[in-house]
């Protein structure tokens, strides 16, 4: 693939079978960041996700809270416009909420959605979210990391290991166990084997088809002032 950003080709992992996997084992390839598009159509994003990253890092915990308190925040708004959202632990110190769309929108049509979404969210809840974009000027509050949805963009899969010395992986979640309080160090490559086996695969919907999204991203066109 060409990349503008450094002016030439660049060869991504395809990893689409067990082999590839095994490969990726033996190269010590324990983070799996994948795209949001697949591989028959580059320009057209499967999922939007917002990334909430905790300007509170380490072993605080607090900051892990209030990214949870976003997270039910943003969940009630997804609600409310009829979008299904399925979080994750970042298997670092944030969150991850992913919405599952329907085929033929690009990220020119998705960034309606993710930059309406963060601004409202930093006047909604303007006392632990900020867009800013610089750490320095966030203080204390949870960082709602609307840009992060872009083409040239990746996120932490779910189930993928972290180069943590906790073992912790990025964990998809039950909204009833954020409301709950749980913890990103709950999550290890020790515990996920029994919760995937108690649970399933939380995650699975994800490879559904999606919702529709032209009528909201109409809205926000016409209405540029909310």
């Amino acid at each position: 693939m060409w990349s503008d950003d450094s002016k030439r080709d660049i060869h991504y992992i395809l990893a689409n079978n067990t082999a590839t996997f095994i490969w990726l084992a033996n190269q010590a390839a324990m983070e799996l960041h994948p795209s949001y598009t697949k591989i028959h159509n580059l320009d057209e994003p499967t999922n939007i996700a917002f990334d909430l990253d905790p300007t509170v890092k380490g072993v605080d915990r607090h900051g892990f809270r209030k990214a949870c308190k976003v997270a039910l925040q943003l969940k009630e708004v997804l609600d409310d416009l009829g979008l299904p959202s399925y979080p994750k632990t970042s298997g670092a110190t944030g969150l991850q909420i992913f919405v599952p769309i329907a085929p033929g929108y690009t990220f020119e049509d998705t960034k309606h959605i993710t930059h309406f979404l963060g601004k409202f969210m930093a006047k909604k809840a303007s006392d632990i979210v900020t867009i800013e974009r610089l750490k320095k000027d966030r203080g204390d509050k949870v960082y709602f990391d609307y840009l992060q949805h872009h083409k040239s963009k990746t996120l932490s899969g779910p189930y993928t290991p972290r180069a943590v010395q906790s073992g912790a992986v990025s964990a998809p979640l039950l909204w009833d166990e954020i409301s709950e309080g749980v913890q990103p160090h709950m999550f290890t490559l020790r515990t996920m084997p029994k919760r995937i086996a108690e649970l399933g695969d939380l995650f699975e919907p994800m490879s559904r088809s999606g919702v529709e999204i032209k009528e909201i991203i109409h809205f926000i066109k016409n209405h540029p002032g909310i």
